[in-house]
């Protein structure tokens, strides 16, 4: 995003002078607070994500609020995209919404849901 709005200011200075430089700077603000602040959303909209319940995959809830509770966060809203591609992601450290894609069978296995995942690796890294 950085390079991205580099080289929409120096284009905006290039093209407009002194005013397409503050024009392309406010473009460049405000398209990154529009991704910061919105990444989840967008990632789970591009994604087709649907949001699960406790009820439909409990397996997934269980895994999830044991790793929850053993990196002392707060229990992330679970999504699952209706994809056969095994993946997950997590899309900010700030919303706490986790996603994983379905499989041959609707519910992975346990097995699979404790392998180690990038589900909680942005939360639990830190900076």
């Amino acid at each position: 995003m950085i390079l991205l709005s580099v080289l929409l200011v120096v284009a905006g200075g290039a093209i407009g002078g002194q005013s397409g430089l503050k024009i392309a700077l406010g473009i460049a603000v405000v398209m990154n607070g529009i991704s910061y602040f919105f990444s989840d959303k967008i990632a789970l909209a591009s994604s087709g994500a649907q949001r699960v319940s406790r009820e439909q995959v409990p397996r997934l809830y269980e895994v999830m609020e044991r790793l929850a509770a053993k990196a002392r966060l707060p229990m992330p809203n679970l999504y699952v995209v209706p994809e056969p591609a095994p993946n997950a992601f997590a899309t900010s450290p700030t919303s706490f919404l986790t996603s994983e894609t379905t499989t041959s069978s609707p519910v992975p296995s346990p097995q699979r849901l404790q392998a180690p995942s990038p589900i909680l690796r942005p939360w639990v890294a830190g900076p």
